[in-house]
């Protein structure tokens, strides 16, 4: 599997040698998969890997255990994580919309925090003859076939095809 990824992402050029690469990890096995498979990639495409896990505040102690598994994991592996920790379910009563709509909002805006922390880093480390205008942030994220079928079930529900 590890030959067919890395092959696909040099073809489509998808990372190039100093991205960041942005890894959304909840700890299920679609991203715990592609967090390994990152990592085993790493050196070979010569880019730096971190991870951004969202804390939705929906499933108790289930959820404090995923974060606490992405966590020991990332500083097992050696790999910088940041967790970020909303409360959904109150977020959206006051925004009027459905926990899934609210949590993909939360998670886009802590992708947002993410990619602005790399840019402003690299502006103040940014001197003449520096590299930092080759690297790019970029977002991984795992699905699989069921996870698209329900995205695109959710937009035609809504009228947006």
């Amino acid at each position: 599997m590890k030959k067919e990824v890395l092959a696909y992402i040099k073809q489509n050029k998808m990372i190039v040698e100093k991205d960041v690469i942005l890894a959304g990890v909840s700890g299920g096995s679609d991203s715990m998969a592609m967090l390994h498979l990152l990592k085993e990639l790493q050196q070979e495409l010569g880019f730096a890997l971190r991870v951004v896990h969202v804390h939705h505040g929906i499933r108790g102690k289930e959820a404090d255990r995923d974060s606490s598994f992405v966590e020991n994991i990332c500083r097992e592996w050696q790999i910088p994580c940041r967790v970020y920790h909303y409360d959904v379910p109150k977020l959206s009563r006051e925004w009027k919309l459905g926990e899934e709509e609210t949590g993909r909002i939360v998670r886009k805006e802590a992708f947002g925090k993410e990619i602005s922390f790399y840019r402003e880093k690299w502006k103040k480390e940014n001197n003449p003859g520096n590299d930092t205008e080759d690297r790019k942030v970029k977002i991984a994220l795992a699905h699989n076939q069921e996870d698209l079928a329900e995205t695109m079930i959710h937009n035609l529900c809504r009228g947006t095809g």
